[in-house]
């Protein structure tokens, strides 16, 4: 089949068949019949809406779509319809590609406007069948499928028509008329296309079938398909011109009785002309009671570009216990493939192929066929009995309001009693559907709930960023495929190196470290089964590959026994064919061609707009084919356990490496500033940017750099053959470009890849050392003249001139190694980090290869921006930036999910905006900790956490900060900074133990620079933090350097000292009445006595110990009011008050609705033997308990006691009832008093 639609246009193979009911069993047999057809009808299936899963999954790689009838209350089922559509085929992925199921008439119509093409699939039960009466169904079918033959007709598509109409026509040709002369005066013969198409089709049409029982039924068929511009395929079209016998008619001794045709395939007389081939296939028993199958074949049908979408990738993504289950069956399959190729000369690639096909077939065992979603609101699942009623009510208000008018198109005057009660009925039925819909989205968002707490998130983000935008905006994939060919595909030329460079070079690697030929050796040991397991355990979630198949298809492969809990892998059998694959592969050298053949994916390096529509900004990422993950996975772990026990990296690699990180550049560097700042020197830091490293690299210098390090043999050989057979193809909105081999660069996406260019970049460390030996400061027994993250360089000095050496000494490197430095201003520039009144030297300026390199006062590192005089004090600030964009962006997404609970909210915001707010906080948190006790809300970041906080409960800004946290069971960002530098100080104490990093060596000089006064160092700020959490005492600074390196505290520790000290900010004594405290404190008095009393042991840090109505699943104007109520921003009289100009007294802020003059009577006098006083301040007491207004509501609500008015003097009441259980009763309560609150005063609702 051709998918693109090109000339030649796309064929479609139908085939359609009556199984007679046992659909399960005989659907594969008819299949077997015609294999590889885009569509498979099958029609009498008996299947009712709880048998429908029997056949979900009898044909993988197909879609499948009923059209049942309700079960009958009586006999067996009757008629049915079932649709397989194969998922990757064009029809299908055409956009706006719809089923609508008719049970009614017994039509399965599809439409895909990709094409024009409208195809109905029917089964019409025998004309004057019981059925139509007991089972409601359609009388007159026919009327129904002509009807929407016209409707497609209008909207100008072709259609076909197949399926069991059980009409017999015979011979009969009513359906093409006999004159089909065109009128001589018509000069444009095009404007009647029908007629012209009628003229290519034969005017008789044969039949085997000559008798028509119920000729006026015949007749009116044939007629309708004049009508709509249809023809009859059967013994007309190629393939059956004798019209073949379609329904056999058996005795009980399975002898013949009779045949006739009742099932037919019809088409549009514009899409005859495409019709290649059209055949009633033999009758099989064993496929059909007695039908025998239709078949067409449709080709050249040309697609509507304007409508027509990339092809969708199918995606093999199994699930958990399906597949587990699959798999554990397969076992025997599995070994009985090892056998085979361990006893014969299977070729690498054809066992490759043959492990992938079975574990396909596991994946696509177990299941996950989709269906159609139900469009109609009465499908939907919360549309229940009583909307079912009040839909009927309407349906009788309307026909009342008719009767009145008489009849639909009747002109008498209406009645108004009659339209007063559709009214009424319209309004009853949307108010209950309303609720009822709310309620379901309620239940839904709980089942989020739950998979987000639960064990596996994916499916939680999978629906919340549904909608997630394009990775680019430029679609066009044979632009990038240009794009990419040209900076991968053309090998580059290198220069000739001069002598000196030549020699220069050999000193290098000569001077570099290496492994010897021993210890290299185990690179090219036997596979383990172990090793095996490990390489296939990949990561879960990411994208598929050209095939479709992701990474739970090896990783659960690899996976435990779920019911053994032993470790004992669930397919033993897999591991050792992966394993014999690795080791074939590895001795052999023998890479399959698949293997070399990934998905390259452009992914914008930013999220502006700018960065969308430019190629230049864009990273293309490598989706390797399922196995070659795993050989990248076993080849890294191989080489980087090698690398790592003999030492071999570089000391100032921070980049790819276990153990090390962004954190370990950023901490270095930060130290190195604040150690010149206290010394009083100057800093000089270039900022080294290399254009397109990991694109640009030569591959016979990464080769060379291996071979220089000591490896040798197997290995060698198998990373020079893959990176010798690189291909790609470029993938943008599902469409793949044509294949490239790629030249140069490494292999993006790949595991192995950041492994070697860090291998190779460090050797301008090697340089340097070999170069500039005493150039750098120092850290203890490291000299550091460079940074590096993986292509991120740094080159650090303390001397201008030599950091003009080290610049010389980086070009040298560049032009050995054939690599480019971006000279752009804000890639590569020069900070020089100084005192705030210290002198940069007149006349400085850095040269780099006759450039000058742009000097900068600040510079983005890994993140976070460094700045000349201030260091990382201002980091905060630019992070608080993005974090309210991601902070705005959660609560949009909130809304669109339509999440309302607090506490989803709240750790949503932990887990997408924190991050972003609090990114590299380990280093640059402390110095904003000396406003840890008095101002933990003054910080730009803070701020955001507390907008964050308004917006989610609709609080004003003069809310109580600290009484919104405390009831939302919150605590300052601050805090969280607290917890991750302590986790740092830890993580460089123990790291002491072993092989130290650099960040060690940092570590260990900044508390050196602590102990010596330095106030403004990382250590000083960490220690004086403890020293106020009590956690270390007075006298640090008197400490032994070894013993306060030796210090390290524990998390949950930290964290209980921080709770105090924000529990603390909640220290009373409070008013005993929160009405005669002074306005000083009023809100967390109130709040402390009328709210929630205030628990000093509270775990501010455990999700169990928040407050229940955090916890509510109700619709976010309910939660809001009752938030609002508990913080004291419910825009009550006492809080208006306040704001009013000029500010009206607190005793003068009366309730309008029983304390001022105008307030119904009965209200003044119950109010007033509830206080014994008139002018009653509208407070929450007053709101809740007091005003008699709500008493009706309080009646009904568990969360008022019956004496509710009798304990209005004690203390605790309003607490008692704020605390309840019973907290979702007490938000519909409150809610429902605000609201006639609002309606009583004419207030907007707020």
């Amino acid at each position: 089949m051709n998918l693109q639609g090109d000339a030649s246009g796309v064929d479609l193979r139908v085939l359609v068949q009556n199984v007679g009911g046992q659909a399960a069993s005989r659907i594969p047999n008819s299949v077997a019949q015609q294999p590889g057809c885009a569509f498979y009808g099958f029609v009498e299936t008996m299947l009712v809406e709880d048998t429908v899963a029997e056949v979900e999954h009898l044909l993988p790689g197909y879609e499948v779509w009923h059209c049942v009838r309700p079960r009958p209350s009586r006999g067996r089922p009757h008629g049915g319809i079932s649709l397989f559509v194969r998922c990757d085929s064009v029809w299908r992925t055409s956009r706006g590609f719809r089923v609508t199921p008719d049970p009614a008439a017994g039509i399965l119509w599809v439409e895909i406007p990709g094409f024009k093409l409208t195809v109905a699939i029917c089964y019409f039960s025998p004309h004057g069948s019981q059925v139509y009466q007991l089972d409601h169904m359609h009388s007159d079918p026919l009327s129904i499928l002509f009807a929407g033959l016209r409707e497609a007709d209008a909207k100008g598509h072709k259609h076909l028509v197949m399926g069991d109409l059980n009409i017999r026509v015979g011979g009969l040709s009513a359906d093409v008329p006999s004159q089909l002369a065109i009128p001589p005066a018509l000069e444009e013969p095009s404007t009647l296309p029908d007629l012209h198409h009628l003229a290519a089709i034969p005017q008789r049409r044969s039949s085997l079938d000559r008798s028509v029982p119920n000729r006026q039924r015949a007749l009116a068929f044939l007629e309708g398909l004049f009508a709509s511009s249809s023809v009859v395929l059967n013994g007309r079209a190629p393939g059956d011109t004798e019209g073949c016998h379609t329904c056999w008619s058996w005795s009980a001794n399975d002898q013949l009785l009779g045949h006739s045709v009742v099932d037919y395939a019809c088409v549009s007389v514009s899409l005859f002309q495409v019709v290649s081939e059209f055949r009633v296939l033999p009758f099989i028993p064993t496929a059909s009671r007695d039908h025998s199958a239709l078949f067409v074949s449709l080709t050249g049908m040309q697609p509507c570009y304007s409508t027509l979408r990339p092809r969708r990738q199918r995606v093999i993504r199994p699930q958990g216990a399906g597949y587990l289950s699959a798999l554990f069956r397969a076992r025997s399959r599995f070994a009985a493939l090892l056998t085979t190729w361990r006893t014969a000369a299977v070729p690498v690639s054809t066992a490759l192929q043959q492990f992938i096909d079975l574990l396909v077939s596991c994946a696509e065992g177990q299941g996950g066929s989709a269906t159609s979603a139900p469009t109609r609101t009465r499908d939907k699942p919360w549309f229940d009995a009583q909307c079912r009623t009040l839909g009927q009510a309407v349906d009788q208000a309307w026909a009342t309001l008719h009767a009145s008018r008489g009849g639909i198109y009747g002109s008498q005057e209406e009645c108004p009693l009659a339209r007063a009660a559709l009214v009424a009925a319209r309004r009853a039925y949307k108010t209950y559907i309303k609720e009822k819909k709310r309620e379901y989205e309620l239940c839904c968002q709980v089942a989020l709930l739950e998979t987000y707490f639960g064990t596996e998130q994916k499916d939680f983000w999978r629906v919340f960023f549904a909608d997630r935008r394009p990775s680019t905006a430029l679609a066009d994939v044979g632009a990038w495929t240009e794009y990419f060919r040209d900076l991968l595909g053309i090998a580059p030329q290198p220069d000739a190196l001069v002598p000196s460079d030549v020699a220069l070079k050999q000193q290098l690697y000569a001077a570099s470290p290496k492994g010897d030929a021993d210890a290299m050796s185990v690179l090219n040991d036997p596979v383990s089964v172990e090793e095996a397991r490990r390489c296939m355990a990949l990561a879960t979630g990411r994208a598929p590959d050209m095939q479709g198949l992701t990474g739970e298809v090896l990783q659960l492969a690899a996976s435990d026994d779920p019911v053994l809990r032993d470790g004992t892998p669930v397919c033993p059998p897999a591991i050792d064919c992966a394993q014999w694959l690795l080791q074939s592969i590895l001795t052999n050298t023998c890479v399959p061609d698949p293997l070399c053949t990934s998905k390259l994916v452009p992914v914008p390096k930013a999220k502006s707009p700018a960065a969308l529509v430019d190629m230049d900004l864009h990273r293309g990422i490598s989706v390797s084919q399922l196995f070659a993950r795993s050989l990248d996975r076993f080849m890294n772990k191989r080489l980087e356990s090698v690398v790592s026990r003999l030492n071999l990296r570089s000391p100032t690699q921070c980049g790819f490496r276990s153990g090390h990180g962004t954190l370990d550049a950023i901490f270095t560097l930060q130290h190195l500033v604040h150690s010149a700042q206290h010394d009083g020197r100057l800093l000089f830091v270039v900022f080294v940017d290399f254009k397109k490293a990991f694109d640009r690299v030569r591959r016979d210098l990464l080769l060379e750099r291996c071979r220089e390090l000591g490896i040798h043999g197997e290995f060698l050989a198998l990373l020079v053959k893959m990176y010798d057979q690189i291909s790609c193809r470029v993938a943008v909105d599902g469409a793949l470009g044509e294949p490239i081999h790629t030249t140069t660069g490494t292999k993006q996406g790949s595991e192995l890849s950041p492994l070697l260019f860090g291998l190779f970049i460090e050797l301008l460390h090697d340089m340097i050392k070999l170069q500039l030996p005493g150039a750098g400061p120092i850290l203890g027994s490291l000299r550091v003249p460079d940074i590096m993250y993986a292509d991120d360089v740094t080159l650090i000095s303390s001397d201008p001139v030599e950091v003009q050496q080290l610049l010389d000494v980086l070009s040298i490197f560049c032009r050995i190694f054939d690599m480019e430095v971006n000279l752009a201003p804000h890639k590569t520039c020069v900070v020089v980090f100084r005192r705030p009144r210290a002198r940069v030297p007149s006349g400085f300026r850095l040269l780099y290869r006759g450039c000058e390199v742009a000097r900068q006062p600040q510079y983005k590192y890994l993140g976070v921006a460094f700045h000349e005089t201030r260091g990382l004090a201002g980091a905060a600030d630019a992070l608080a930036a993005a974090g309210s964009k991601a902070m705005h962006a959660l609560l949009t997404r909130c809304r669109k999910a339509n999440l309302t609970q607090f506490d989803i909210k709240s750790r949503m915001f932990d887990v997408l905006v924190e991050p972003v707010l609090s990114y590299a906080s380990h280093i640059w948190g402390p110095l904003s900790f000396k406003k840890l006790r008095a101002a933990p809300y003054s910080t730009k970041s803070e701020k955001v956490h507390t907008a964050f906080l308004r917006i989610m409960v609709g609080a004003s800004k003069s809310t109580c900060v600290d009484v919104m946290y405390k009831d939302l069971h919150r605590i300052p960002v601050m805090y969280h900074w607290v917890t991750l530098a302590v986790r740092w100080w830890n993580k460089m104490s123990a790291a002491r133990q072993g092989v130290q990093p650099m960040a060690c060596y940092a570590w260990v000089e900044d508390v050196k620079l602590a102990l010596a006064g330095c106030a403004a160092c990382w250590s000083g700020h960490i220690l004086r933090t403890m020293h106020c959490l009590g956690l270390l005492e007075s006298g640090w600074r008197q400490l032994p350097l070894e013993s306060l390196l030796a210090k390290s505290w524990q998390e949950p520790t930290v964290q209980q000292a921080l709770g105090a000290m924000f529990m603390s900010r909640f220290q009373g004594p409070f008013h005993a009445d929160p009405r005669l405290a002074p306005s000083k404190g009023v809100s967390v008095c109130q709040y402390a006595q009328w709210v929630s009393p205030l628990n000093p042991q509270v775990d501010m840090y455990t999700r169990a110990a928040a407050p229940p109505h955090t916890r509510l699943c109700l619709p976010f104007a309910r939660l809001r009011n009752l938030a609002q109520l508990r913080t004291g921003c419910a825009h009550l009289e006492v809080e208006q008050g306040r704001k009013r100009r000029p500010t009206v007294p607190r005793q003068d802020r009366v309730c309008r609705l029983c304390s001022v003059e105008g307030a119904p009577q009965e209200r003044q006098v119950a109010v007033l033997a509830r206080t014994g006083i008139s002018g009653n301040v509208e407070d929450l007491k007053h709101f809740l308990l007091e005003c008699p207004a709500y008493d009706d509501l309080r009646a009904v609500c568990p969360a008022f006691p019956a004496d509710v008015y009798t304990t209005l003097s004690n203390p605790g009441c309003v607490a008692a009832v704020m605390g309840h259980s019973d907290q979702a009763a007490l938000a519909n309560t409150l809610f429902h008093m605000k609201v006639r609150r609002s309606e009583l005063l004419e207030l907007p609702w707020v």
